[in-house]
């Protein structure tokens, strides 16, 4: 209890003398020494307290950081926050005489935990890609915890990692995550991303003009019923095309073989689709004729040609052709005629059945020289004749020259007589 002490004045003068009227004094002891208490550190959004103690009648003024001013004697801060850290003094008064003041730091614990999540890949996927989620959190302590949601259902739980290749467009992934801290505020933070999944086009279908032969171009071809889709393509020899249907100049050996084809369509890409190009080597074939009797033959004398091919295969086609005019019905490999006329040409034309002969039809062509049958001569003679006579026999014909006519007799030829001796 603090004390106080009364004294009664006067005042006295010599000269002129003089005395007061008696008046009382009262002067009070300091109050106790206040000392200073709070209930720090405290957690952010948590109630600060003071106290000290106290004398009858004492009364108390605290100050502190961010203007902090209270004449309780305990007073608080509830929701307490960081810029109110810091020393706080208090000074005791007893009918206004101060103690010494007394002074205590309050330290507000601020903790705030927080989570993002990576994929390693954009928010942009292809329908079907496993996507693996992880979670990192920031002052979590050592027993977060984590749960997992997929459009507000939970998938999985306890693991920071959510991996799924089961996404649909605009499906949003959230993380909870909570802080095992204890001035963890708030205890839980959320983090969330909605998913822009794209479709896999259809797959593209590969075809071309195999067989191919060489030298020839190979066409290839794809086909996809994801409209706007664009192409990428593969093959041997180093092959790569972005077009639709691409045509490869001039095949060879090199580039046979298995062509790749997948469709693209917002940077998503079709399963693949593949053709298998064969290039069959070219083969020159060639036909030659063979002539019965030969390839002079007399007026009226039946001629039979006869095709021989090469690189023909085996079921080469045949057309024949008298002074370029074709010769309807005669398909085969032969041709007999007994109408041909002196410096008519014949052309027989084959068409070999393999797969790549160059050129694809091949002709030969013959002129035939025909010659002219003799007028019919009419002989005379003599006759009758006597044994022993001589024979003498005349032509009515002067167009034959005489060595060109043979005479037989009996059905024996006996040369160039015109007189012979009968018997």
């Amino acid at each position: 209890m603090p004390f106080a002490f009364v004294h009664r004045l006067r005042v006295r003068a010599s000269n002129p003398g003089y005395l007061s009227a008696a008046d009382s004094v009262s002067i009070f002891g300091a109050p106790s020494n206040p000392i200073a208490k709070n209930n720090s550190p405290v957690c952010y959004g948590d109630t600060l307290k003071f106290s000290t103690s106290s004398d009858t009648l004492t009364n108390f003024v605290w100050t502190g950081p961010h203007g902090f001013l209270s004449t309780l004697q305990n007073p608080f801060i509830a929701n307490v926050d960081t810029p109110s850290e810091g020393l706080y003094i208090v000074t005791a008064y007893l009918f206004g005489c101060p103690a010494k003041p007394d002074s205590i730091g309050a330290h507000i614990i601020k903790i705030t935990p927080s989570v993002t999540i990576n994929t390693g890949l954009s928010d942009t996927i292809c329908a079907g890609t496993s996507v693996t989620f992880i979670a990192t959190g920031l002052s979590g302590g050592s027993a977060a915890s984590y749960i997992w949601q997929k459009n507000g259902v939970t998938v999985s739980s306890g693991s920071s990692i959510y991996t799924t290749a089961a996404l649909s467009n605009n499906d949003t992934i959230k993380v909870l995550f909570t802080s095992s801290l204890v001035c963890a505020n708030p205890i839980q933070s959320i983090y969330k991303t909605v998913m822009d999944v794209k479709p896999i086009p259809a797959r593209s279908i590969a075809s071309s003009n195999s067989p191919v032969c060489s030298t020839d171009p190979i066409s290839l071809r794809a086909t996809t019923s994801s409209s706007g889709a664009t192409y990428a393509w593969i093959g041997p020899a180093g092959f790569s095309s972005t077009l639709q249907n691409p045509t490869i100049t001039s095949a060879d050996s090199f580039k046979a073989g298995l062509y790749i084809v997948h469709a693209l369509l917002n940077g998503c890409i079709s399963p693949s689709d593949t053709d298998t190009v064969v290039v069959v080597a070219s083969v020159i074939p060639g036909v030659s004729l063979g002539f019965n009797p030969s390839d002079t033959i007399c007026q009226g004398q039946p001629l039979t040609f006869t095709a021989t091919p090469v690189n023909g295969g085996s079921s080469p086609a045949y057309k024949w052709y008298l002074n370029g005019t074709l010769i309807p019905g005669f398909t085969s490999n032969t041709y007999t005629v007994d109408t041909l006329k002196d410096g008519d040409g014949v052309i027989c034309a084959m068409n070999s059945s393999l797969t790549c002969p160059r050129p694809i039809t091949t002709t030969y062509s013959q002129v035939i020289t025909v010659n002219q049958m003799p007028s019919i001569i009419n002989i005379s003679g003599n006759s009758p004749l006597c044994s022993s006579d001589t024979v003498r026999l005349s032509r009515a014909t002067k167009q034959i020259r005489s060595n060109n006519i043979q005479t037989f007799r009996r059905g024996i030829n006996i040369g160039n007589e015109r007189i012979l001796q009968s018997g």
